[in-house]
């Protein structure tokens, strides 16, 4: 399993891809909507190549200007819609608040989907 460094790397990486494509071209623009420097930008690349860690609060702050829970940046293959999308804390919060019953049953949903997903997935790339 990926340790949680190169998680972060991957899911970083992801997002500046995302970010540039919808008008964040620039280091500093790129910088500028992560609400930390250009040098930060730079390091985080730097630090990521060497496999170095990232400071938590870096992190922190970068979850914080995206308007995301830190956690997400650590959940590995996660697809970036996703991973910035506001709605699935809401996800979370209803199924903790649900009854156990409840939550049972939408465990067994999710991993009826989950199983039926992939094997959509390995059918397609047969």
């Amino acid at each position: 399993m990926k340790d949680s460094n190169k998680i972060f790397a991957d899911n970083f990486k992801r997002i500046t891809q995302k970010l540039a494509k919808d008008g964040h071209t620039s280091q500093t623009a790129l910088a500028k909507k992560l609400g930390v420097s250009q040098k930060t930008i730079s390091n985080i690349n730097i630090q990521i190549e060497e496999g170095r860690q990232i400071r938590l609060d870096t992190i922190q702050t970068i979850a914080n200007s995206l308007k995301i829970d830190m956690w997400k940046l650590f959940v590995p293959n996660i697809p970036v819609d996703l991973l910035l999308n506001k709605e699935l804390n809401k996800v979370i919060e209803n199924y903790i608040s649900a009854p156990p019953e409840s939550q049972e049953y939408i465990k067994r949903v999710a991993e009826k989907e989950a199983s039926y997903s992939k094997k959509n997935k390995d059918e397609k790339n047969k």
